[in-house]
């Protein structure tokens, strides 16, 4: 559950999708995947949700991958694996304060917490809401990066940088003179 920059409140549900909640206005709305609709929500499983310092909202299902919603055409894109993650099931979200050689300075960079790996998800907010899914670059981490499990469960980034990850097998610390690609 997290209430968004414009009052709205947003629930993430197993096995329903998403509600939205107008507190303003007392109106529900419910996304839900639908097959038959590329934009709809990718999977109804809704596990972690995060609003970025640009006001976008990022989904994460447990099973379709990363959503992201277009708050202006009201509707989501999807990034999923194989292509964009290390699997489609995301446990955690946490925004990046890292500089990113990616796009910009203005770049969104998302640390994606998944059931299969650690991912660094990094858009260009000009171009984020186009079709392409070529607007983003990722970059992938496991335990054969030394993370202590794949399965990723917390992330934080300190003051000073230094990130912090939560498995279900313990705690690493990446510190902060790591470079994001």
């Amino acid at each position: 559950v997290i209430q968004d920059r414009q009052g709205l409140v947003w629930i993430g549900l197993w096995g329903w999708g998403l509600n939205r909640f107008n507190p303003k206005s007392g109106e529900w709305r419910l996304y839900q995947h639908d097959r038959n609709d590329s934009y709809s929500l990718s999977y109804n499983d809704v596990w972690d949700l995060h609003e970025d310092r640009y006001g976008n909202l990022w989904i994460g299902t447990k099973g379709g991958g990363l959503n992201l919603y277009d708050r202006q055409k009201d509707r989501f894109y999807h990034w999923q694996s194989p292509g964009h993650l290390s699997h489609n099931g995301i446990l955690t979200i946490a925004e990046s304060y890292a500089k990113s050689t990616a796009f910009s300075d203005s770049s969104v960079g998302l640390w994606i917490g998944t059931e299969n790996g650690l991912n660094y998800f990094t858009a260009n907010p000009k171009t984020i809401y186009t079709d392409s899914i070529q607007n983003v670059r990722t970059v992938s981490f496991s335990a054969k990066n030394g993370l202590p499990s794949n399965i990723i469960k917390s992330i934080i980034e300190d003051e000073q940088g230094n990130l912090w990850i939560g498995t279900n097998l313990g705690l690493a610390k990446i510190l902060n003179e790591f470079t994001v690609p």
